[in-house]
């Protein structure tokens, strides 16, 4: 497996989302990065800064050499939660090697990425007509 850096607007999407998620009517997304202390509504660059600083230490881990810090935050509208649901799982995958995967932010981010694809299915046309203890 190869691994890089994730593109900036990879992770801005992902920190606007969940500001964004601050509003809506399931802030179950974000309670697992709140947890960690951070707020994203109102500090999404201080997540962003910590992400890409994630996302350098796994390719620490992976390459062994220190890559320096090149991310530009640069505050985006989430709307395409299919999108950024992708961006989440392309930044885990990129973020899985070595210790990178022990830290409490990429534990995280596993259940973001668990609540996300399940509001997603739960918002479906399909989820909403299927029935409950059908026969």
């Amino acid at each position: 497996m190869s691994a890089y850096i994730v593109n900036d607007s990879v992770i801005n999407r992902i920190a606007a989302l969940l500001s964004d998620d601050e509003f809506g009517p399931e802030r179950i997304i974000s309670d697992s990065i709140k947890k960690l202390g951070y707020s994203a509504f109102d500090h999404p660059e201080q997540l962003a800064r910590h992400m890409h600083n994630l996302n350098r230490f796994a390719m620490n881990e992976r390459y062994g050499r220190k890559l320096p810090y090149t991310h530009r935050y640069k505050a985006v509208l989430a709307r395409d939660t299919y999108q950024i649901l992708k961006d989440i799982q392309c930044f885990m995958y990129q973020c899985s090697e070595g210790r990178a995967t022990k830290t409490r932010l990429f534990k995280a981010f596993e259940n973001v990425e668990n609540d996300l694809a399940h509001e997603l299915v739960r918002m479906t046309e399909e989820y909403k007509n299927a029935k409950w203890d059908k026969e």
